[in-house]
């Protein structure tokens, strides 16, 4: 059974600002998984694979319940500078979209209106089975982020937390999260905790960035990070807990663009996903790919060292060697001199391979220009 809700999150005049959330819950027993496309409004490839996982799901047996959000940040994607989408950025208030959730788990303010207090938790908890923990800390997370925008409500919420503390509340009684992006120009790419490393391995993607348990404002982080703090505390009180948690940022390809033959392996990736966690009992045809692993300490980013217009010369998922030529600047108040003086080169300071690169060639000194994984 498919379910569509309307729910408002934003205004502009008199109008509202809806997104639309798609349910499908057939009524048998399983996970929760909650998937949202377009938090940053020019990463679109995601929105399509909603579109077909939809489509997909509604003739299948579904265990456990799905939901689904496209263009989950409407103002984001409304946000247009002639033809170029501005909407990695509030244009309000000049924060990246995705780092502006609620941090439910932060230590220094745990027990306060907003906050979890996890040693009140453990204590009322510690005689329940493993399911009655994970059923009632979902109730608490959805409590404590429902009391912290109340807390908002006398002098109004700002403008990145009601958006964004609504988003969480409609993904807090997942036990799966997969939100979809894109980098600039990009190959496919996952963010995965250190913990779920393994089990990342069943989203069949080829690059893999290793994060810290910790918050650092996105949604996978301010999903998976509250249990994270729930197993510590646990294990603390003597109490063997399994996180079987899952969230995952999910990189598909470049901003601006949507492809419609990608969309369709990045749909079948995710397909065979829920298969492996046993949400639908079918496969869908996939390649195999090689998989390759780093932590976000490894994780490099050039910068411009000057101004100019910079040529990438090694394309997203292709792998480099130390020394090797990156990118070229050039430069045009020079073009009297030798042609070497008119140029910059960027060359490889380490073995690795390209990631993403901005997707503009005009640049400007300081400017974030590629990212890599170290070898």
């Amino acid at each position: 059974m498919l379910k569509k809700e309307i729910i408002s999150v934003d205004q502009i005049g008199s109008n509202s600002l809806d997104i639309y959330k798609y349910t499908i819950d057939q009524g048998n027993p399983g996970p929760t998984v909650y998937i949202q496309a377009s938090v940053h409004g020019a990463e679109l490839q995601g929105n399509l694979v909603i579109k077909n996982l939809i489509n997909t799901l509604k003739s299948k047996v579904v265990f456990g319940k799905i939901v689904l959000i496209p263009l989950a940040n409407p103002f984001a994607s409304s946000q247009k500078i002639g033809t170029y989408t501005f909407g990695r950025f509030n244009p309000v208030t000049g924060d990246n979209w995705n780092r502006n959730y609620h941090d439910v788990a932060k230590k220094e303010k745990e027990g306060t209106i907003g906050y979890i207090d996890f040693k009140k938790f453990v204590n009322e908890n510690q005689s329940n089975s493993v399911e009655e923990i994970k059923y009632n800390f979902k109730s608490t997370l959805k409590d404590t982020l429902q009391k912290f925008r109340e807390t908002q409500d006398s002098f109004g919420i700002s403008d990145n937390k009601d958006l964004f503390t609504t988003l969480q509340l409609l993904a807090s009684e997942a036990d799966i999260v997969l939100d979809l992006h894109t980098g600039p120009i990009a190959t496919r790419y996952l963010y995965a905790p250190q913990y779920l490393k393994e089990k990342s391995k069943d989203l069949n993607f080829p690059f893999t960035l290793l994060i810290d348990h910790e918050f650092a404002g996105a949604m996978d982080e301010a999903t998976f990070y509250p249990w994270v703090r729930l197993k510590e505390e646990l294990e603390i009180a003597g109490i063997a807990f399994e996180n079987t948690f899952e969230s995952y940022t999910v990189e598909l390809g470049s901003e601006e663009i949507i492809d419609s033959k990608a969309a369709d392996i990045d749909t079948a990736n995710i397909l065979n996903f829920l298969k492996a966690r046993s949400v639908i009992n079918e496969s869908a045809t996939i390649d195999k790919t090689a998989q390759v692993f780093c932590h976000i300490s490894d994780y490099q980013t050039y910068r411009a060292t000057r101004s100019g217009l910079c040529e990438y010369l090694i394309a997203p998922g292709m792998s480099f060697k130390k020394g090797d030529l990156l990118m070229r600047i050039y430069q045009f108040d020079n073009l009297d001199l030798e042609v070497e003086k008119q140029q910059h080169d960027i060359l490889a300071v380490t073995d690795g391979i390209v990631i993403n690169h901005n997707h503009s060639s005009n640049i400007k000194k300081g400017m974030d220009l590629l990212q890599c994984f170290k070898a």
